[in-house]
C-alpha cells in the first residue's frame, strides 16, 4: 500500500521537521487500505488540579501550562456529553468492552457526588453488550474508608502512584508546604490492599536514579499489588531525563537500574507481582503483541478528554512543547472517530511506518517499537526520531531476551520435542477445502497439544493451578485416557485455558477462573466412575462441570467452594447450603441439576452426536449472545432440524458428513435475533464448536454446518502454519461481511465460502424445482465472489510460501465449479446480489473529500464538473456496520418460496404508504420491473437522501434498465453521487434526478480510482 509518509530523515524537508502534522498524509493512508483501530481506553480528566506539588509532574511542571486556563473540574454537562460520545464510539465499532480511567490532576478531588455521577453516566450510556471498566489513577492521599466505600459501590478500580520507600517517595511527591506524602499514601494503600483488595489494580512508580532499585522494588511489593508500572521519567531530545546522556557510548544508568529490578523480580519464586514493562518485553520477545504505549508496535488506542471537554492525545506529550496534545476537537461537537484521523493519533497506530530510518534498521525494533512516542520528540524534527532512551531500551531488551533464551535452553530436553507434521496429501486435501476423518483427527491432535501447552504455561506462570486437581486428572488419565483427552479438548475447556492465559497477559479478567480446573478434574472422575473427592469453585450458587452440566448448590449471591464425591455408582456435590445428587444419566435434569443435552442424528447408518451447550460458563466467547437454558420445545426443534440437515449431508455431501462427524463437538445456541436469517460463528479459542441462532430450515442448517466447519479446520491449520505475515492494519472488502476485514479474516471467509460453493454446487445437481433454482443462484453468487476474493488475497503481497501453496490449492478446487453452466437468470440475480452488497459497503464505509464535493455541488447543473483523480479523496466513513439488504432476503424468498413472495407482494399494496414506498421499490426490482423500481428509489431518495439501500437499489436497477448509457458513477462511485446529491439539496437548490446527476458526474470520474469497483457480470 502507499505509505502516505514522507521518506525524509530527521534532517529533511520542512514537512518532516514537524512530523507528523505536516509529513503524514492520512488521506493517502486511508485510500491505500489502512484503517485506524478504534479507541478502547478513555482518560477522563475529572479534576484539573492536584493536592500535591510533585516536582517531576508532567502536567504542571512541563512545557505545556494549559491547565491554568481550564476548569478546575469537569462540569456535569461535559461528563454527560463525554459519556454519550464514548457510547457512540463503542456502538459504531461494536466494542465488547472499553476502559475509562478517571485522571487528573488528582481525580478524587472531584468529590463523591461527581465520581458517582460519572460512573453512572458512563455505564447507563454504554450500548448493550459493551462492558465498561472504570478505574481511577490517584496519588493515594485521599484514600479513606469513606472514599473506598464509594469506589466499591461504583465498582471503580484503584491504581496508586508510589515511588518506593519513604525517602524515595517524599523526594518528589510532596505537599506545597514541603511535607512528604508517603505516610498518607501508605495509610490508604493498606486499606486498599486489605478490606478493599478487590478494587486494587496496581502501583505506578516513576524511576529515580537516586533511589536504590532493589529497595524500591521491595517497597513496591510490600502491599502485594496485582501489577506495578515502572515509568521512565519523561523527557525529550531537547530536555533529556535527569542523569541521561542520550548520545555517545557513555553509561546507561536507567538500563542498569531497570535490569537490577528485573533480575530480582524474574528470579523470585513465586513472583510477588507483575511488572508490566518487563512482561510486555517478554511477550514481544516471544512473538506476542504489545498492550502498552511504551513499548512495541501495536496501535495505541487511548484518547484523553480534558476538564473543558477538549479531546486530546496522550497528555505525556506536554513534555514536548505547549499545545502538543491538542487536536482542536471537542466532545460537544466532534466524534471520537474524527480524532482517529488526527495525524498525531494516526502516527501512534501505523507501527513501523512511523519509525525513522535509525529505528527501522535496529535489530530490536519489533520489541522496542521506538519506545514511548513522547520520548522521540526533537525540536525542528517532530516525533520521527529514535527515543531519547534508545541505548537504554536496547540494553534492557537484550538483557531480558538473553535471560529468557538461557531459561528456554535449560528447559529443552536432550531429545528434541516432536513437532506435529501434516503429510503433504492431508495438506493438499485441506487446501482444496476437504479433508476426511483421518485428516480431521490430525488437526485434533494438534489442538490437544496446544491445549496441554496452555495448561502447562498457566501452571508455570502462576503456580496457582490446584495441585490436587492435577493429580486427580493424572489418576483418571491412567485408567481412562480417552475421557481426559475428550475433556481437555472440549471446546469450552480450551476456551477456559485461553481466557486465563489472556487474563494473565493483559492483567484483566477474573483470577478465580483458574479454579475451574477443579470442575474439569471432577467431571473427568465422574465420567470415569472413579472413587474420588474434589474441590470445585461455586460462582453465583452454581457448580459447572464441563461436558456434564451444572449443579445449583446455593443462592445466587453465593461464591465459594463445593465438595464433589465421585463413585462408580454416582456422584454428589455438597456445600453448606445442601447436597445435589447427579442422576444416573447426567444429560437428564434432576433436583438441583441441569444436564448438558446431546443431539443425535442417524441417517443410513451414519451418526452425528454433539453437545447442545447452553450451560458452560465459557461458551460466550463469540461476541454474540449465547442463549439461556433452552426449553424442551426448543430442544425438539433443534433435534428435528438437525436430523433434516444431517440427512442432506449424508445423502448428497458424504465427504462433508464424514469430516463433520469426526470434528464437530458442540453447538452453542444463540439468542434469537429478530426475523433475520440465521447467525452462525466459530472461535479459534473454542475449536470444534459452532455458535448458531435457532434453526428452522434443514437446508440452511446443513449449509451453516459446512460453512462453520471450514472455519474450525482453518483455525487448526493456522495454528500449525503461518499462511500470511502479521496483519499490518490494512483492511479489505469481503463480499460476505458488512465490515472491512484484515487479511487473516479474508482468508477465513474465502475458505468458508469455498465450502459453501461446493455445497451449493452439489446441491443444485440433486435438487428439483424451486430449490434447484435457489441452489443454482447461490452457486453463481459464491463461486464468483470467492474467486474474486482469492485474487485479492494473492495480490496482497503478504502470503508466506506455505500460504501461497494453500491458496493455490483453494483456487484449483474452485476452478471446476467456475465452468459449470448455469441459467442466465441465476447469474443475473447473483450479480445483482453481489453488486448490492458491494455498493452498500462503499456507501457505508467510504466518504469522498468534502472540498471536492462542495465544488461539484456548486457547479451543478450548468457548470462543468471538475475531475476527481486522487485516491486520497476517499476516507473512512463514520457509518457503522448494518444489516444485509432487504432485496437479498427478497431474492431468496422469490427463488425458494415463490408463493410466499407473491403473498408478500400482495400485502405490500395494502400497507401504510410510508412502508409501501420502501417495500414496493424492492419488490419491483426483485420481480424484474426495473423501471418501476427506479421510480420507487427516486421517491425514497427524495424523502431520505441518506437511504443507502435506495442508492444501491437505484444503481443495480439502472444497470439492468439502461445498460451503461452514462450511469457508471452510480455503480463505480456511488458515495460521490450520494454526497453531491445531499450537498446540492443542502445548498437549497432543487433536488436533482439521481440518474441525471450520475450522468453529469461521469466525465469528472473517468480517471478516479476504481479500486473498489463492482464486478460487471457474474455470467
Amino acid at each position: 500500500m502507499s505509505s502516505g509518509i514522507s521518506t525524509q530523515g530527521s534532517g529533511g524537508t520542512s514537512q518532516s521537521r514537524s512530523w507528523p502534522e505536516d509529513g503524514l498524509d492520512v488521506a493517502r493512508l486511508l485510500a491505500g487500505g489502512w484503517r485506524p483501530v478504534p479507541f478502547q481506553e478513555f482518560i477522563l480528566k475529572l479534576h484539573g488540579r492536584c493536592n500535591l506539588a510533585c516536582d517531576h509532574c508532567y502536567v504542571y511542571r512541563a512545557a505545556d501550562r494549559s491547565w491554568q486556563d481550564r476548569p478546575r473540574a469537569m462540569s456535569i454537562e461535559t461528563i454527560r456529553v463525554s459519556a454519550a460520545r464514548i457510547a457512540e464510539h463503542a456502538a459504531a465499532h461494536e466494542l465488547p468492552r472499553l476502559d475509562v480511567i478517571l485522571h487528573g490532576g488528582e481525580p478524587l478531588l472531584a468529590g463523591p457526588r461527581l465520581i458517582e455521577l460519572t460512573a453512572r453516566e458512563l455505564r447507563q450510556a454504554a450500548p448493550a453488550g459493551c462492558r465498561v471498566n472504570i478505574g481511577v489513577q490517584t496519588n493515594g492521599v485521599l484514600l479513606t474508608r469513606s472514599m473506598l466505600d464509594l469506589l466499591a459501590e461504583c465498582d471503580i478500580g484503584v491504581s496508586v502512584s508510589l515511588d518506593g520507600t519513604r525517602e524515595a517517595h517524599d523526594r518528589h511527591r510532596r505537599h506545597r508546604d514541603g511535607r512528604g506524602s508517603h505516610a498518607e499514601v501508605m495509610r490508604g494503600l493498606r486499606l486498599l490492599a486489605g478490606p478493599y483488595r478487590r478494587l486494587y489494580r496496581g502501583l505506578l512508580c516513576t524511576v529515580d536514579l537516586a533511589n536504590d532499585p532493589l529497595a524500591t522494588y521491595e517497597a513496591l511489593v510490600e502491599t502485594e499489588p496485582p501489577k506495578v508500572d515502572l515509568l521512565l521519567p519523561h523527557g525529550t531530545w531537547a530536555a533529556p531525563p535527569p542523569g541521561l546522556r542520550p548520545t555517545g557510548d557513555g553509561p546507561t544508568p536507567y538500563a542498569d537500574w531497570m535490569i537490577a529490578v528485573f533480575d530480582r523480580w524474574y528470579r523470585a519464586a513465586p513472583r510477588r507481582t507483575g511488572i508490566r514493562f518487563f512482561e510486555e518485553i517478554m511477550n514481544l520477545v516471544l512473538g506476542g503483541r504489545s498492550r502498552s504505549a511504551c513499548i512495541g508496535l501495536s496501535p495505541a488506542a487511548m484518547v484523553v478528554v480534558d476538564t473543558d471537554g477538549t479531546i486530546q492525545q496522550a497528555d505525556v506529550l506536554k513534555t514536548a512543547f505547549a499545545g502538543a496534545p491538542e487536536t482542536g476537537l471537542h466532545v460537544a461537537r466532534d466524534s471520537f472517530d474524527r480524532a482517529l484521523r488526527h495525524p498525531g493519533v494516526v502516527a501512534r497506530q501505523i507501527g513501523l511506518a512511523a519509525l525513522c530510518e535509525t529505528c527501522l534498521s535496529c535489530p530490536v525494533r519489533d520489541v522496542c517499537g521506538g519506545g514511548s512516542y513522547a520520548h522521540r520528540y526533537r525540536p525542528g524534527h517532530g516525533y520521527r526520531n529514535p527515543s531519547v532512551y534508545c541505548r537504554e531500551l536496547e540494553k534492557i531488551i537484550r538483557h531480558i531476551s538473553a535471560e529468557m533464551r538461557r531459561d528456554l535452553a535449560a528447559l529443552t530436553p536432550a531429545r528434541p520435542i516432536r513437532r506435529h507434521r501434516l503429510p503433504a496429501s492431508d495438506f493438499a486435501a485441506l487446501a482444496a477445502g476437504g479433508g476426511g476423518r483421518a485428516t480431521v483427527k490430525l488437526l485434533q491432535n494438534a489442538v490437544l497439544s496446544k491445549q496441554l501447552l496452555r495448561i502447562r504455561a498457566l501452571n508455570e506462570l502462576t503456580g496457582a493451578l490446584d495441585t490436587a486437581s492435577f493429580r486427580l486428572l493424572a489418576r483418571v488419565q491412567a485408567t481412562a485416557p480417552q475421557i481426559v483427552t475428550e475433556l481437555l479438548r472440549y471446546p469450552h475447556v480450551v476456551a477456559w485455558a485461553a481466557t486465563c492465559l489472556r487474563s494473565l497477559r493483559t492483567g484483566e479478567g477474573d483470577d478465580g477462573d483458574l479454579a475451574h480446573l477443579g470442575g474439569i478434574a471432577a467431571a473427568a472422575a465422574i465420567r470415569a466412575g472413579a472413587d474420588a473427592t474434589a474441590t470445585v469453585p461455586v460462582r453465583g450458587g452454581v457448580v459447572a462441570l464441563p461436558t456434564l452440566g451444572c449443579a445449583h448448590v446455593g443462592p445466587p449471591d453465593f461464591d465459594g467452594v463445593a465438595r464433589v464425591l465421585s463413585a462408580p455408582d454416582g456422584a454428589e456435590i455438597s456445600t453448606e447450603h445442601g447436597t445435589v445428587r447427579l442422576p444416573s444419566d447426567p444429560t437428564a435434569d434432576a433436583p438441583g441439576w441441569l444436564g448438558l443435552r446431546r443431539l443425535r442424528a442417524d441417517c443410513d447408518g451414519r451418526v452425528l452426536e454433539i453437545y447442545l451447550d447452553d450451560l458452560d460458563p465459557f461458551r460466550g466467547g463469540w461476541q454474540l449472545d449465547p442463549a439461556p437454558r433452552l426449553t424442551e420445545d426448543a430442544i425438539r426443534s433443534w433435534q428435528r432440524t438437525l436430523e433434516g440437515a444431517w440427512s442432506i449431508l449424508v445423502r448428497h455431501h458424504p465427504h462433508w458428513a464424514e469430516a463433520i462427524a469426526a470434528g464437530l463437538t458442540a453447538i452453542v445456541p444463540l439468542a434469537r435475533r429478530g426475523r433475520h436469517r440465521g447467525v452462525s460463528a466459530t472461535s479459534a479459542e473454542a475449536p470444534g464448536a459452532i455458535a448458531l441462532s435457532p434453526p428452522g430450515d434443514a437446508l440452511l442448517l446443513a449449509e451453516s454446518l459446512v460453512h462453520e466447519f471450514q472455519h474450525v479446520k482453518l483455525c487448526a491449520v493456522m495454528d500449525m502454519f503461518a499462511l500470511h505475515t502479521a496483519d499490518d492494519s490494512r483492511c479489505f472488502y469481503a463480499p460476505w461481511r458488512e465490515d472491512p476485514r484484515p487479511l487473516g479474516g479474508l482468508i477465513h471467509g474465502a475458505y468458508a465460502y469455498l465450502g459453501v460453493t461446493d455445497f451449493w454446487g452439489r446441491q443444485q445437481q440433486v435438487a428439483n424445482g424451486d430449490e434447484a433454482a435457489y441452489a443454482k443462484y447461490l452457486l453463481a453468487l459464491w463461486r464468483e465472489e470467492t474467486w474474486r476474493t482469492l485474487g485479492v488475497i494473492e495480490r496482497s503481497g503478504r502470503l508466506t510460501g506455505t500460504g501461497e501453496r494453500f491458496i493455490a490449492g483453494m483456487r484449483a478446487a474452485l476452478e471446476p465449479w467456475m465452468d459449470v453452466p448455469l441459467p442466465a437468470d441465476s447469474c443475473a440475480m447473483a450479480a445483482d446480489t453481489a453488486a448490492d452488497h458491494a455498493l452498500m459497503w462503499r456507501l457505508r464505509h467510504l466518504r469522498p473529500a468534502l472540498d471536492a464535493i462542495d465544488r461539484l455541488a456548486a457547479a451543478w447543473p450548468q457548470g462543468e464538473p471538475e475531475q476527481m483523480t486522487a485516491t486520497a479523496a476517499l476516507v473512512l466513513s463514520d457509518r457503522g456496520p448494518g444489516n444485509r439488504a432487504r432485496r437479498t432476503e427478497l431474492r431468496h424468498l422469490r427463488l425458494r418460496f415463490p408463493e410466499k413472495f407473491q403473498r408478500l407482494r400482495a400485502r405490500a399494496e395494502n400497507t401504510d404508504p410510508s412502508v409501501r414506498m420502501r417495500e414496493e421499490a424492492d419488490i419491483a426490482h426483485v420481480s424484474g420491473d426495473f423501471a418501476a423500481a427506479i421510480d420507487g428509489y427516486r421517491a425514497r431518495l427524495a424523502d431520505d437522501p441518506q437511504d443507502i439501500e435506495a442508492w444501491s437499489g437505484l444503481a443495480v436497477s439502472a444497470r439492468r434498465e439502461y445498460s451503461d448509457q452514462g450511469i457508471g458513477p452510480l455503480f463505480t462511485h456511488p458515495e460521490v453521487v450520494m454526497a453531491v446529491y445531499r450537498r446540492i439539496r443542502e445548498h437549497g437548490k432543487d433536488a436533482p434526478d439521481p440518474v441525471d446527476l450520475a450522468r453529469w458526474l461521469a466525465p469528472a470520474l473517468q480517471r478516479a480510482s476504481r479500486e473498489w469497483s463492482i464486478p460487471a457480470s457474474h455470467g
